[in-house]
């Protein structure tokens, strides 16, 4: 079962069945994708062994197993370590002979491949290298999914995505809705930078063009700007007439539109909770709005600790930026494809229930050897980008990343060289990372992982190309410090009521293995102690090369299961050489190996060597994604009060009173389909469901109240949609303020009844909440002129629907007897005596098989729908009823 996270799980796809890893398939070790209860997952088919040896899971095979006493390294000229081991395959011929090995020749096509008597064999061997990167990993519901599931509140891991809309100042509005690019709008974190940099006199920590970005080319005293977030009027100027009065010069924006691209949180600012980062989000309540983010970082392993105690964070995430932005061809990302499973909580919200969602996929993922990110980072000391600014000021491992003449040569030699060797380490350590069989590699276990940092990329503007997409704006990469458990970042940079879609990234460091099979060499049978005793004859078999051709043609090889002086046929003969191995014979196994000593010989071998080595790669994983945009709250609710003209005038009149805020409400119904569209973008961006009560009152004024009005009852609310009679205008003229009180009157005829209905609209064009509607009439009783109103909640607008019991049914059609059975048959009748005696004698019809007192069912079927319906008619005569 889930818990309070999503469980992800992805898969290399040569670990399910099917791929080309075949030899995985016939040992077992892998999965099969089946359709379960809740959708689509994995089902483990796991290796099989015992104490003494592994059984695979094809028919063919019997046991396998390998003599680690011969392992061996591979190549000292790779740092990696890289390993050999020697692997025995054991045919199966113990079983019936129709489903067992047969013969050399059933051997070699069973292994590789082939048509042997009347069947096609697939290759079992197969010496292509495989990866194997699998893991599990945790990935957070967002608050929306968290609210929509039951008891969703117990959620310890969500993350949100949303915004804080805080001060209403339309020239800063203008003035960001008219600029050129986003970047140039002013970042908060750069503010709080020079104004905790000022009084110290350090404001040199900072580059003199971020400094003439913030003090606006040095129009503004740097005391001025360092106390923005001390004193709300000096920000309110800041935002309102400071921006726009001083522009700044070319080369300012061009340095600014460049830099902040791409912007870096490392270690020395996530670490040190004196920083201007975490001071920012305690006077942030100054700024207009802005985005913010909050989710739980993951914890912190090896490798992340060497990062941040060599100071290589800084090196590390703009190598990280360069390679999957794909700046650079020496270090670009891989695309593979893998299987992605998830298994999470949904609900049904109406339903007030949840359930267990299980989905498996193939996507694609980008990823990076981490190796070669460290080599590329130790060879590339001269920056070849500079589209990065390192948030928290100069510093001398921040310099360094833009060193374009060699002078941080050292620097970024030798905190490179601390993680590389620090890795190195890592991976020699066998607690970390070791293979000792077949086991060890077909297990279905989850690698070992870390998170090393996170993006946020930050996607909007105006559409472009033929695709007409939005285009990427900025990105913010986070190193995953092991200081901090939470990332609680905000994004001051964007424009009022303008979609931005956000996608958060996590760099997932797995700890995986390469390996491939080599130097396959078979057994072929050269001599037995009985030829017909198949499976209790002492048999003499040697190895072959299979690559060389059949078994009857190719050269004897060595066997790599053993060492010589470990055979047991070993100075027995003096032609004997390693090549030769004897079967069904008690021997004494090579060195300290203790299993039992028949399983590793046998009628049909294979030796070949497992080569492995460990292998580090970066995974950039989706953790979440969403599309939203800066709103307003919706305003207040307010009084209405209905009023006739006291004259000959026909004029009703309501007063209304705008009130504060103090209930807190769900977002108030909706009129027209423009109203409906603001709605779920707000309770999107907000994260509230349908029935959330709205906490926060409109930041901005009452500016407009809408009314409405219909000549006939409503049905419902959206029956106001295009009748609109009038729009108040409640701002008092020459000023930014406006009045809290209006009134509307309307010349109307008399006994006729008109449907009213009001709401306030603020400054941001956000609607509230809807009046009660006012039915109103006014009355002519003999020249004497009264009203009438009354109130119509919206909820008396349902109108309950009634089932008619039943319907008029025209004659569409007559059913008629034929004649044969209406005519008097007389012939029994004395018409000598009187009728009443007569009538028995009387029978009605003349035909053999007449209709009377039978049952005749009729169908009617309709064309257009297909619905039948049946009649059953009885036929009986009036003397009879």
């Amino acid at each position: 079962m889930p818990g309070t996270t999503k469980s992800l799980t992805i898969t290399d796809l040569n670990l399910i069945s099917g791929s080309d890893e075949t030899t995985r398939t016939a040992m077992g070790g892998y999965y099969e994708i089946i359709s379960g209860t809740y959708g689509e997952e994995l089902d483990a088919i796991e290796f099989e062994s015992d104490s003494t040896s592994q059984t695979p899971a094809s028919i063919y095979l019997g046991y396998i197993n390998e003599n680690v006493n011969l392992e061996e390294t591979i190549s000292t000229n790779v740092i990696l370590p890289n390993k050999k081991i020697p692997i025995r395959l054991r045919g199966n011929d113990e079983i019936k002979v129709e489903d067992g090995i047969v013969s050399d020749l059933h051997w070699y096509t069973v292994l590789l491949g082939g048509t042997f008597g009347e069947n096609n064999y697939s290759a079992i061997y197969t010496d292509s290298t495989f990866d194997d990167h699998g893991f599990a990993y945790s990935v957070p519901y967002n608050q929306m999914e968290a609210l929509s599931i039951i008891d969703g509140s117990s959620f310890t891991d969500v993350t949100q995505i949303s915004y804080d809309y805080q001060k209403y100042l339309l020239e800063y509005q203008y003035y960001t809705n008219n600029i050129d690019s986003d970047l140039l709008i002013p970042n908060m974190y750069l503010l709080k930078s020079f104004e905790m940099s000022v009084p110290t006199g350090s404001n040199i920590a900072l580059t003199s063009s971020i400094i003439n970005f913030v003090t606006l080319e040095g129009a503004l005293d740097d005391n001025y700007v360092s106390s923005i977030f001390t004193t709300s009027s000096a920000l309110t100027t800041y935002y309102s007439s400071s921006l726009s009065r001083h522009p700044l010069s070319a080369s300012t924006t061009e340095y600014i539109e460049n830099v902040l691209q791409n912007i870096m949180f490392d270690a020395d600012v996530l670490g040190d909770e004196a920083s201007p980062y975490y001071e920012t989000r305690i006077d942030a309540s100054l700024v207009p709005y802005y985005m913010t983010f909050d989710f739980t970082t993951s914890t912190s392993g090896e490798i992340l600790e060497s990062i941040e105690n060599n100071n290589f964070s800084q090196r590390f995430l703009k190598s990280l930026k360069e390679c999957f932005l794909k700046e650079t061809t020496e270090l670009e990302p891989s695309a593979r494809n893998y299987s992605f499973n998830s298994e999470y909580y949904s609900a049904s919200a109406p339903n007030e229930t949840y359930y267990t969602v299980k989905t498996s996929e193939t996507l694609a993922v980008n990823s990076v050897d981490f190796m070669k990110l460290l080599t590329y980072s130790y060879r590339n000391f001269i920056s070849t980008t500079d589209n990065c600014y390192f948030y928290g000021g100069v510093s001398l491992d921040r310099e360094a990343m833009f060193d374009s003449n060699g002078a941080y040569r050292h620097v970024n030699t030798i905190n490179t060289l601390g993680v590389l060797n620090d890795t190195i380490d890592y991976l020699d350590n066998t607690s970390n990372f070791e293979i000792t069989s077949i086991e060890d590699l077909y297990n279905l276990d989850p690698n070992t992982h870390e998170t090393l940092a996170y993006r946020i990329e930050k996607i909007g503007g105006l559409p472009t190309g033929d695709s007409r997409t939005q285009n990427v704006l900025q990105n913010y990469w986070f190193i995953n410090s092991s200081k901090i458990d939470n990332l609680d970042f905000l994004d001051s940079q964007i424009k009022y009521d303008e979609d931005y879609t956000y996608n958060i990234y996590a760099y997932v460091l797995v700890l995986g293995k390469k390996y491939n099979f080599s130097d396959l060499r078979l057994t072929r049978q050269i001599g037995s102690t009985d030829l017909t005793a198949v499976n209790t004859a002492d048999i003499c078999s040697e190895f072959y090369d299979p690559a060389t051709g059949d078994p009857e043609s190719a050269d004897s090889v060595v066997q790599l299961f053993q060492a010589w002086e470990d055979n047991p046929l070993s100075g027995s003969n003096q032609y004997i050489t390693n090549a030769q191995v004897a079967a069904n014979v008690t021997v004494s196994l090579p060195r300290d190996r203790d299993p039992a000593s028949e399983l590793a010989y046998g009628r049909y071998l294979a030796d070949f060597y497992l080569n492995y080595e460990p292998n580090l790669r970066i995974f950039e994983i989706p953790i979440t994604t969403k599309t939203l945009r800066v709103l307003d709250n919706p305003p207040n609710t307010f009084d209405v009060t209905p009023y006739q003209m006291m004259d000959a005038s026909q004029t009703i009149g309501f007063d209304i009173r705008y009130e504060i805020f103090y209930d807190e409400l769900p977002y108030p119904t909706v009129i027209t389909n423009t109203d409906e569209t603001r709605k779920t973008q707000y309770l999107h961006g907000k994260d509230l469901l349908e029935e959330s009560a709205i906490t926060l009152e409109s930041v901005s004024r009452q500016r407009y109240i809408d009314v409405f009005r219909l000549d006939e009852r409503p049905t419902g609310i959206m029956d106001f949609d295009q009748n609109r009679i009038g729009q108040l205008e409640l701002r008092i003229p020459e000023t930014k303020l406006t009045y809290s009180t209006a009134t509307f009157r309307d010349r109307i005829k008399t006994n006729k009844k008109y449907y009213y209905l009001f709401r306030v609209v603020n400054e941001q064009g956000m609607p509230g909440p809807l009046s009660v509607i006012y039915e109103a009439q006014l009355v002519d009783d003999g020249g004497y002129i009264y009203s009438i109103f009354n109130i119509i909640f919206e909820s008396e607008l349902e109108e309950e629907i009634f089932i008619e019991p039943s319907k008029q049914f025209k004659k569409l059609f007559q059913l008629q007897p034929n004649i044969s059975h209406l005519i008097l048959n007389t012939e029994d009748v004395d018409f000598g005596k009187p009728a009443s005696s007569q009538l028995s004698n009387v029978v009605v019809g003349s035909a053999d098989d007449t209709i009377w007192n039978k049952i005749f069912k009729l169908r009617l079927t309709s064309k257009k729908t297909g619905k039948k319906i049946d009649f059953n008619i009885t036929y009986k005569l009036q003397s009879e009823l």
